[in-house]
């Protein structure tokens, strides 16, 4: 498995679920995964492999450092948590040169939703990577966080991506570069 998730990222079994999503003027992502705390897993690298030139070094290359990170989210929604994290991650690679690489969600917090979320990261210093874009900006414009009931199936509205069958969780992010 490639942690830094440059082009593929192996959930379980199964390559990719996560792919580009095309926007007028800037970029996205979509996603599908089996359960939440995976999916936010996979939205975070999937934006960071978006930003990564594939010249950037393999895990294997690399010595992998773990944190642990406090995320105050403004709310209980799942949107919220999700946007809380990516820009979390922003704001390490900005401020304090760590490129996240992976990160694990404390399943407690879902129990209760409210207050801190705790995370465990696996990181790298900034200068390890090759940045190809830069994302300003988490939206919230078509921002999505959603269920999929068993055998509901949902189809990319772009027409890019797969068309997936629940049950499961998609979730859809603009950043504004």
């Amino acid at each position: 498995m490639n942690l830094l998730g440059i082009f593929e990222y192996l959930s379980g079994d199964d390559a990719v679920s996560w792919w580009v999503s095309p926007t007028t003027a800037d970029t996205g992502i979509r996603a599908f995964e089996p359960d939440l705390m995976k999916l936010f897993a996979t939205m975070l690298e999937g934006m960071q492999s978006m930003i990564l030139d594939d010249t950037t070094p393999g895990a294997s290359n690399t010595s992998l450092r773990t944190s642990e990170v406090s995320l105050e989210v403004e709310g209980a929604s799942d949107e919220e948590v999700l946007v809380t994290l990516l820009e979390e991650a922003l704001y390490e690679a900005e401020v304090h040169e760590r490129w996240w690489v992976r990160a694990t969600l404390d399943p407690i917090w879902f129990t209760h939703r409210k207050g801190i979320c705790r995370a465990v990261v696996w990181w790298i210093p900034v200068s390890d990577i090759v940045p190809i874009i830069h994302i300003k900006a988490i939206t919230r414009h078509g921002l999505i966080v959603d269920i999929l009931e068993e055998d509901e199936v949902h189809a990319d509205p772009a027409g890019v991506g797969p068309e997936f069958v629940g049950p499961g969780y998609h979730a859809h992010v603009i950043f504004d570069v």
